[in-house]
């Protein structure tokens, strides 16, 4: 990893403030039986036709706000498959992901 400059930093208690507050927010915001993207962010309630039940949303968990807290305020930019989430709530993040350009 040192031939790339990636350097392993720990946790610094701004990381771990902006990790909570934005947890909470999720928790206060969050819907439980809608979908959201992981590209835009857009949420949908989608029901299932055969038992018209509706499917209930992925959780995201507090190790994703860690990530999120640590790469915002330590890193110059995070590689990531969920953009709509990251980009949602660590807006000053910068993301790069396989459709990144």
């Amino acid at each position: 990893m040192s031939d790339l400059n990636i350097k392993r930093v720990p946790f610094s208690r701004e990381d771990l403030n902006l990790a909570s507050q934005t947890w909470m927010d999720y928790l206060e915001n969050r819907s439980p039986k809608k979908i959201q993207c992981p590209l835009c962010g857009g949420k949908k309630t989608v029901v299932w036709e055969d038992c018209n039940e509706e499917i209930s949303s992925r959780q995201h968990l507090l190790p994703d706000f860690l990530i999120g807290g640590h790469a915002q305020i330590q890193a110059d930019r995070l590689f990531t498959r969920d953009r709509g989430y990251y980009s949602t709530y660590f807006p000053e993040l910068t993301l790069l992901s396989l459709d990144s350009k």
